[in-house]
């Protein structure tokens, strides 16, 4: 079982079987997300359980059909209002969304993809090797 938490609850207001997800997560060492200021981040060992803290084992990502997007592009990211780039450099967060400084380096994606519960400050995804 995963706990993706992409409603941001407090570790109070999981189920049992989720908080016991986490706390297993925690004793075996395993790498977590914790949100800090809104943002998931992920830590190791984060000390005591906060019972108002948000925690979540997996995040839910952006499923980028690498494979009819051109080879050059090896980025993508979604913006505040969940529009969906892909880019030929790994772009740096900036306000609103990711950016590279040469324009002509990132296209818009107009696909039909899932944006359901991403936070668009966690979206960068890089492509995979085998694609």
């Amino acid at each position: 079982m995963t706990v993706r938490n992409e409603e941001k609850k407090p570790f109070r207001d999981l189920t049992a079987d989720e908080r016991s997800e986490i706390v297993e997560a925690i004793s075996r060492g395993d790498v977590i997300d914790m949100a800090i200021d809104g943002i998931f981040q992920p830590v190791r060992m984060p000390g005591a359980i906060g019972m108002n803290s948000i925690y979540r084992t997996e995040q839910r990502k952006l499923k980028i059909p690498w494979h009819v997007i051109k080879p050059e592009y090896k980025w993508a990211a979604m913006d505040e209002v969940n529009n969906v780039f892909v880019y030929e450099y790994k772009p740096e967060m900036v306000t609103r969304g990711f950016a590279v400084k040469d324009l002509r380096a990132f296209v818009w994606l107009p696909l039909n993809i899932d944006t359901t519960g991403i936070d668009w400050r966690e979206s960068l995804t890089e492509r995979p090797e085998v694609v």
